[in-house]
């Protein structure tokens, strides 16, 4: 199970946030996806994200299914920080 942020995520809410960021399109969302997708791929424990890579995924995430609802938290906490 991945990590982002100490976050544990599995592997099908890993893909469902890499093709949100996708659709996104922006630079940013798409090295975020990019660099998601790699630690799903090769079975990494974490990945680090950039400050642009995460405000992209926390723009991602206003509304995120359950499973993605602690890293929103995560990302939320360190933004307001």
């Amino acid at each position: 199970m991945l990590r982002i942020l100490g976050v544990p995520i599995s592997d099908d809410d890993c893909r469902q946030l890499i093709a949100t960021l996708v659709v996104e399109g922006t630079p940013d969302a798409m090295t975020a996806a990019s660099q998601i997708s790699k630690g799903v791929d090769r079975d990494l424990y974490a990945v680090g994200l950039t400050p642009g890579e995460r405000a992209a995924v926390l723009a991602c995430l206003e509304d995120p299914p359950e499973g993605l609802a602690e890293l929103r938290g995560a990302l939320l906490r360190e933004h307001q920080g």
